[in-house]
């Protein structure tokens, strides 16, 4: 349970063997032993630990870079378990103070204990607390939920984590463990068996005399995930039945599974948002009377996003960047990692600058174009931070951290998105999983637009959503994805000067009319709408109208039936 001791402390050290600190003009670097050990006892002592306080408590300069703070993510949390115990009239300053066992005992009766009175007695007895400290602790609300590791295994992690300062991999091993990830197949199955048959620790709900696989291996309890995987099982085996065993599977990324309301009210907000700057920046170029232009929308967008009004600048230069000089040809749109090594073409790698200034900076990152003049480069420095959420992309270890984070090139391709990544597992037991690789969504469209294939469903090359045979294009396209493409991709970014792909390399010769061809003469087949499947096989939602009604006779001429319902008399 996340309550107990060894679980906080666990939580708490698998977050200090990742955190990494990068003092400004360096690269990251992780924790040494003294640090890690100081910032362990700091956490079990205080309920957080702000990243903004890390570098002064370490003694690292001010502006020093922690790996871990992101926008969403400002702190490491403490012993959660113990800010709720040590709190008001509970055990106060003396939780802590407890030997871990003496606190993992308490945890595990208010866990488990059904006599509240009973609790409250031996509260008082073994810690000669008051009644009302001992009631207060019995109705603690402690951290709720279950760890993914056993008592005895996190006890076993801890050592070598907080001694050698191991990540989570490493210290598996170095405690003699079975590697924690080591469930990957050999690809050696001729077919897809049940998902939950090679899935073992994702699936729950196994029965006894089951009479399905479903009922005898479990199932995944997300219903998208468990219909998706249904379906790729069916889809990939029938290609295997057809074709045989392939070398080589791409996948493209999910998209987010099912959204919830507030989260579908959010994603509106942020449309209409977007429409209603769109529609501001079209009026204002009307204005100043100027011809609109997506190029010119792009550019202003970009401009709003570096700072504030009256202090955006060329991050490079430090140009004052005024809405005239904006529309002209004196400044451009600018990758900030080379688009040629990274094929990254989302607004979080552009940013606005001095046509000067982008020819100087060429196919190299901000730090290889300026960092040689630590006086240049610290000033290009200070004015990312206008921009937060793009200024990691502008430090000496960028490319580094981009790699890590996302490699669109497929050395280290891994899609963290739940259905995309099982299905990447699941797949490996029929497939090298060397030779299983993840295209983006980003590149699906990109080729898919270069190749003009969005024009066989639609008059102009825009993709038409209401036709669902835009499926099979997309399957098309990442069928004709591979490895070397991506390289062949990034090779012709690089001589094309950073822009776009205008002139994409065909796939094959006349490729279009026989892809036309195949597309216009598919029948889309539909998965039939059930409902939501529950985890006992029942469906959401009326099967039938609340009042059942049943016909007496009809049609008559008109077409009308006399129906009757059956009633209790007293009603």
């Amino acid at each position: 349970m996340k309550a107990l001791p060894v679980f906080q402390r666990f939580r708490i050290l698998s977050d200090l063997v990742n955190l990494e600190v990068a003092p400004p003009l360096e690269g990251f670097r992780r924790l040494n032993g003294d640090e890690l050990d100081k910032l362990y006892l700091k956490l079990l002592s205080q309920s957080s630990l702000d990243f903004r306080k890390l570098p002064s408590l370490l003694g690292l300069p001010e502006r020093t870079r922690i790996n871990l703070e992101t926008t969403n993510r400002s702190k490491i949390l403490g012993d959660q378990t113990a800010v709720v115990l040590a709190a008001g009239k509970r055990f106060g300053k003396g939780w802590r103070a407890l030997p871990v066992s003496q606190q993992t005992e308490v945890v595990e009766r208010l866990l488990e204990a059904e006599d509240e009175n009973a609790l409250t007695d031996w509260l008082r007895q073994a810690f000669d607390l008051s009644a009302e400290s001992a009631e207060a602790v019995a109705t603690a609300p402690l951290p709720a939920g279950t760890a993914a590791y056993s008592v005895a295994a996190m006890e076993r992690l801890i050592e070598p984590m907080r001694e050698q300062g191991l990540r989570l991999a490493d210290a598996v091993n170095e405690a003699g463990f079975e590697h924690h990830s080591d469930f990957r197949l050999d690809g050696s199955l001729d077919r897809l068996p049940y998902y939950g048959a090679v899935l073992r620790r994702h699936v729950l709900g196994e029965k006894e005399n089951p009479r399905n696989d479903v009922e005898r291996f479990g199932r995944i309890g997300n219903p998208t995930v468990h219909i998706g995987l249904n379906e790729v099982r069916r889809v990939v085996n029938e290609v295997i039945d057809t074709h045989g065993k392939p070398d080589e599977l791409v996948i493209e990324l999910a998209r987010d599974l099912k959204q919830t309301a507030e989260a579908r009210l959010d994603t509106q907000r942020r449309q209409k948002l977007n429409t209603d700057r769109n529609e501001r920046l079209k009026d204002e170029l009307k204005k100043a009377g100027i011809r609109f232009s997506p190029h010119l929308l792009r550019k202003l967008k970009l401009w709003e996003d570096q700072g504030k009004p009256g202090e955006r600048v060329c991050p490079f230069t430090g140009t004052p960047l005024s809405f005239q000089l904006v529309i002209s040809e004196e400044t451009e749109i600018e990758h900030i990692l080379p688009f040629s090594r990274t094929l990254d073409d989302r607004n979080a790698n552009k940013v606005l600058s001095m046509r000067s200034a982008n020819r100087e900076k060429g196919n190299r990152t901000p730090y290889e174009a300026w960092g040689a003049d630590a006086g240049v480069y610290v000033k290009i420095l200070a004015r990312a931070e206008a921009m937060p959420a793009k200024a990691w992309r502008f430090q000496p270890d960028a490319m580094t951290k981009f790699e890590e984070r996302s490699d669109f090139i497929g050395r280290q391709l891994n899609e963290t998105r739940y259905l995309s990544r099982l299905t990447k597992e699941y797949l490996s037991s029929v497939a090298d999983a060397n030779r299983i690789w993840v295209i983006p969504g980003e590149m699906t469209a990109l080729l898919r637009g270069k190749w003009g294939l969005n024009g066989i469903l639609a008059d102009a090359n825009k993709k038409d959503r209401t036709d669902h045979r835009h499926h099979m294009i997309d399957a098309i396209v990442i069928a004709l994805s591979s490895r070397g493409m991506m390289q062949r991709i990034a090779k012709a970014a690089g001589q094309s000067g950073e822009r776009l792909i205008e002139d994409m390399p065909e796939p094959w010769a006349n490729y279009y009319a026989e892809i036309r061809e195949k597309v216009l003469g598919a029948t889309v087949s539909f998965k039939p709408d059930h409902g939501t499947p529950g985890l006992n096989g029942t469906t959401s939602g009326s099967l039938h109208n609340d009042t059942a009604l049943g016909p007496v006779e009809g049609p008559d001429e008109k077409g009308i039936h006399t129906l009757v319902v059956r009633k209790p008399l007293a009603d």
